[in-house]
């Protein structure tokens, strides 16, 4: 990857409507009861509760006004009856959350997003607390940030999703990082903390999250790298008006 090229072809930031954004909101947190219900089926047992909740779900999105800003895939997502969706379709739905604390934390819902390498999804005191919103909550709490402040978000998690794939096609690659690759780590690194983004560790790494991505486990950084790709897209799309919601699926994750 030619990191300095990509970090430098920034999008011109013309932000998305409200109504759009809080739409997109909206269908993002009932995905994400949607993947906890499934969790509590594989957990507890199948129950004619916890399909009736999926029913209710589905049936309050499509009343509301952001039923409109539903894909295809997240209207499938909604439609299938519990423990009835097939492995490979799940991504979307376990993502939702991540693509909620992005953009949720951009227009002032989460103060704070969990420190890399945990994602959202692993913060139940987050999940409780985007469960806990309603479309009112949603609609009447959601601030839209400036397009400096946008910008400025996407911009660092371009950088944080950049490390991560780098460490990622080195972990596939036997662990070791090339000596151009530590070169380029060494550079964005330093561009990154003269602009203010980021601090560095003395050996010249990002300072990103609780500990250095070169410490993450395997496991780790195969996460977080799907984690900031949602991320980054989430983001990407809040900074462009009339783009549409791409949905993440299986293949693009590798």
């Amino acid at each position: 990857m030619d990191h300095s090229d990509e970090l430098d072809d920034f999008i011109t930031i013309e932000l998305q409507p409200r109504e759009a954004v809080i739409g997109r909101l909206v269908v993002l947190r009932a995905l994400v009861e949607r993947s906890l219900l499934e969790a509590v089926a594989e957990q507890e047992g199948h129950s004619d509760e916890v399909e009736e909740r999926r029913f209710d779900l589905l049936a309050e999105l499509l009343a509301s006004r952001a039923g409109a800003s539903l894909t295809p895939e997240e209207l499938k997502l909604l439609q299938t009856p519990i423990d009835q969706l097939p492995d490979e379709e799940s991504t979307p739905m376990i993502l939702a959350a991540e693509a909620f604390g992005a953009i949720g934390h951009a227009c002032g819902l989460i103060r704070e997003l969990p420190l890399p390498p945990i994602p959202v999804g692993g913060n139940e005191e987050l999940l409780e607390h985007i469960l806990s919103l309603s479309v009112e909550d949603i609609e009447a709490n959601a601030t839209l940030p400036t397009e400096e402040e946008a910008a400025a978000l996407l911009e660092v998690i371009e950088v944080v999703h950049w490390r991560v794939d780098v460490e990622f096609g080195a972990r596939l690659n036997g662990g070791e990082l090339t000596s151009e690759e530590k070169e380029s780590i060494a550079s964005v690194a330093k561009e990154a903390e003269l602009s203010g983004l980021f601090h560095t560790y003395p050996s010249g790494d990002l300072r990103i999250g609780n500990k250095p991505v070169r410490k993450w486990s395997d496991e780790e950084v195969e996460m977080y790298y799907v984690v900031t790709l949602q991320q980054r897209d989430a983001l990407a799309w809040l900074c462009s008006n009339g783009q549409d919601w791409i949905v993440i699926a299986d293949e693009d994750e590798e």
